[in-house]
């Protein structure tokens, strides 16, 4: 009888210990409130709601979050008399998180003006009362919106970085402490972190942050349902990734890195020059002149693409080597369909940034989010309305233009590689 009892106090004591695997693995709670329509043109006026279940769809494909049902959302927040659509005030956003068990929401708007459609969307704290981040997404009204709701769950996902441990290390491969049931994923790639200097406050002495010193990256080569294992791809030096070290999915993985490869094409405004010429491995050499005159004038080379490329959320990596080391422009151009009947070339619509190149051997890391459709191709089109498509990258162009006050500008440049990353 004794040792029944014995037994019953030791499980008893066991079951009450927590289970920090369990707490781990706990997703965010998300609830997705109806997008609110501004303009005309909409295929229906549910497409509010529409646009709340697609995003609601994206984002449980994607296995990050807990995601509230539809239905409840609409059964607690029609008991409370709370608007389904729109944008939530920020005050409001604790009282609806509570009532749904939520602690973040997502609300937000479409716009649809003539030729331009765009959804912006609000991430609230639930705990804090305040918008933790604000994400965008913009194209072309011929784009599905669907489409754009798969894009604006890639963002949303970028807000929440899954974050976990080392838990083992055995030669290039380690395990971590997360799994399929906290979204981690085959390919994944992850950044690796070990603790650096504590900083305190000044008056308190308390702790309010600690340093993270990047040892390295991972990535995911098989996934079970709490813990992982990966590959490591890189690290300071040689065993510098340990056991418990923190790490954080990486917010661009080197999985994506793609080389652009197609059919380079020179193209000149008399009475400037421009030649080149094609090796093996479709690097480039390019060589301009351009004099000094009064009217515009200019030289360049283009990149048609083998298929057409998204450069949406990437950056442009440009391996070049420039024999004097002249400022030129990068330019990309997408196809806009039935822009123009009268003349093909119209349809491409650019975006273009002016980029510094020194003289020699060099790596030039472009942020695509910062390329702008040029003035004067708005002006020459009459187009004002017309968007550039980043979903749809057909060229990639470099241009050399002279003012009258610069002078007559000459190079030999050589375009080793263009990745997009």
């Amino acid at each position: 009888m004794n040792r029944l009892i014995f037994i019953f106090a030791i499980l008893t004591f066991l079951t009450s210990i927590p289970c920090t695997a369990g707490v781990d693995l706990q997703k965010t709670k998300i609830a997705v409130l109806d997008f609110q329509l501004q303009g005309e043109g909409y295929e229906t006026a549910d497409m509010g709601k529409i646009i709340a279940e697609w995003l609601i769809t994206a984002l449980v494909k994607k296995g990050r979050f807990e995601v509230i049902e539809r239905r409840l959302l609409e059964k607690v927040l029609g008991e409370q008399k709370f608007v389904m659509t729109g944008v939530v005030d920020e005050k409001n956003a604790t009282r609806i998180g509570n009532l749904l068990g939520a602690t973040v929401l997502i609300s937000g708007s479409v716009i649809k003006l003539q030729n331009m459609i765009e959804i912006n969307a609000r991430i609230i704290d639930v705990k804090s009362a305040s918008i933790v981040a604000a994400e965008s997404v913009k194209s072309d009204a011929a784009i599905k919106l669907e489409k754009l709701i798969g894009q604006m769950a890639e963002k949303i996902i970028k807000d929440f970085p899954l974050k976990g441990y080392i838990v083992e290390r055995e030669g290039n491969i380690v395990s971590i402490d997360l799994g399929k049931l906290s979204g981690v994923k085959r390919d994944m790639s992850f950044d690796v972190f070990k603790e650096g200097k504590i900083i305190t406050h000044p008056k308190t002495g308390l702790t309010i942050d600690v340093k993270k010193i990047k040892t390295g990256s991972i990535k995911i080569s098989s996934v079970g349902d709490n813990t992982s294992e990966a590959v490591i791809l890189n690290e300071k030096a040689p065993y510098t990734i340990e056991y418990g070290q923190m790490i954080k999915s990486a917010a661009k993985s080197s999985a994506s890195k793609e080389e652009l490869k197609g059919e380079w094409d020179v193209f000149s405004k008399r009475p400037s020059k421009s030649t080149y010429s094609i090796d093996k491995n479709n690097s480039v050499k390019w060589v301009y002149s351009v004099p000094k005159i009064k009217d515009d004038t200019y030289a360049g080379i283009g990149l048609f693409v083998n298929k057409p490329v998204s450069i949406k959320n990437r950056q442009l990596l440009i391996k070049i080597e420039s024999k004097k080391g002249f400022p030129i422009y990068v330019r990309l151009y997408s196809f806009t369909k039935g822009f123009s009947k009268e003349n093909d070339d119209q349809t491409f619509v650019p975006t273009e940034k002016l980029i510094g190149i020194k003289e020699g051997t060099q790596e030039l890391l472009l942020e695509t989010s910062n390329f702008n459709v040029p003035h004067w191709w708005r002006d020459e089109s009459n187009a004002p309305d017309v968007i550039f498509t980043p979903e749809d990258v057909r060229v990639i162009e470099f241009e050399a233009e002279v003012d009258e006050d610069i002078g007559p500008v000459s190079d030999t440049i050589r375009i080793n590689a263009v990745i997009l990353q």
